[in-house]
């Protein structure tokens, strides 16, 4: 990946002693008249972004390259969050700690990002076996349990895809509340639960825990759902007949 840092001439963003003292804690950083550019790379993903800003504090993040169609896809998703993200980071810290604090703050805030970006994608791609490897006996109904999981937050945008990898594979059915907090009412046959909370506990997390499960006799939900209010995530919950044991398990204090 190369981040970039495009400097305004006119302007002067940074006099020769900020870029010596950029360089010293960055020596990968390529310093220009106009530009100041931090390559971030990983073998593992093989993906190249670039991350612009200008004295007028106007920040943008763009794709240069991926592997694959669905990296682009949480890269797009992971532009968009990282590019409101360094824009309030620089903006904050320009005007109070000025332009090289600014810069600085940047790329440590964009470093930490992609890193997480990095291991989340490892992480998901490690999940690829599963398609081809999880023997679980679909059909085997007498066991179908709805299980209520619960999480700090889930908005990781690798871990969304896996999630939804996994219920096509274990032909899982329920709802998922993305955000702060995060929530997963998942319903199937119990090994094809067991099987996801296993992934699920694979990855890392803030906090995630699976408050309980229900045995049930006939199915709760017809499809699988995702939803970013908790509002929304109540009321569809509600709808089925165990939904208040549900609620009580998804957001029990």
């Amino acid at each position: 990946m190369a981040g970039l840092v495009e400097a305004d001439e006119q302007a002067g963003l940074l006099e020769a002693d900020g870029i010596d003292v950029l360089t010293a804690i960055y020596p990968e950083a390529v310093c220009g008249e106009s530009r100041i550019s931090l390559p971030l790379k990983s073998s593992a993903v093989e993906i190249d972004i670039e991350i612009a800003v200008c004295a007028s504090a106007v920040v943008d993040v763009t794709i240069v390259s991926c592997k694959s169609s669905d990296d682009r896809k949480t890269l797009l998703l992971f532009q968009n969050s990282l590019r409101e993200e360094l824009r309030e980071t620089y903006s904050a810290n320009l005007a109070s700690d000025g332009p090289l604090q600014a810069i600085l703050d940047m790329f440590e805030v964009a470093s930490s990002s992609f890193s997480d970006l990095v291991e989340e994608l490892d992480e998901r791609d490690e999940g690829d076996h599963l398609n081809s490897s999880v023997a679980v006996k679909l059909d085997e109904l007498e066991n179908l349990v709805v299980s209520v999981m619960y999480s700090h937050h889930i908005i990781a945008k690798s871990k969304l895809l896996l999630i939804k990898s996994l219920v096509k594979t274990l032909r899982l059915k329920g709802v998922m509340l993305v955000g702060w907090p995060g929530a997963i009412v998942i319903e199937g046959g119990e090994s094809a639960i067991d099987t996801f909370l296993q992934e699920m506990k694979r990855l890392k997390w803030k906090r995630f825990v699976e408050r309980g499960r229900i045995d049930l006799e006939t199915p709760l939900f017809e499809q699988w759902d995702v939803v970013e209010e908790t509002k929304l995530f109540s009321q569809m919950v509600r709808r089925t007949r165990k939904g208040e044991a549900i609620l009580a398990l998804a957001f029990a204090t």
